[in-house]
């Protein structure tokens, strides 16, 4: 026969089994979830790390072309003959070759052929 102390100690036992899964489970959800978080951190570190060395190549790209850049009109500047005036139709050809690629979509290189034998 069941005594009402028998049922109060399963009852008990029955809410410390429930108790320990219940702990059992949360402990292993935060576990997942620290692993989760730490992994995520791992890959931010290593974009970050991506991202800088990225940027550093640009910005010394940027560098190397405006130096050069600055080079070059240096000497064209310095060039005999680079203070003579251009010819006028040969100068409205190349600004007007200059503003329909400011306002061509991107990858449009095709000269008119005014320019691209002027130029060659």
């Amino acid at each position: 026969m069941i005594t009402p102390a028998r049922l109060i100690l399963a009852g008990l036992l029955l809410a410390a089994i429930l108790a320990g899964g219940t702990y059992i489970y949360l402990t292993r959800k935060a576990l997942h979830t620290a692993q989760a978080r730490v992994a995520t951190a791992e890959q931010q570190a290593s974009l970050n790390q991506q991202t800088g060395e990225i940027t550093e190549r640009v910005i010394r790209s940027e560098v190397t072309i405006r130096t050069q850049a600055e080079r070059s009109a240096n000497v064209v500047q310095q060039a005999p003959g680079s203070d003579a005036p251009l010819d006028p139709a040969f100068a409205a050809s190349v600004r007007g070759e200059l503003e329909r690629m400011r306002h061509s979509p991107a990858g449009d290189d095709q000269h008119s052929p005014d320019v691209a034998g002027a130029v060659r």
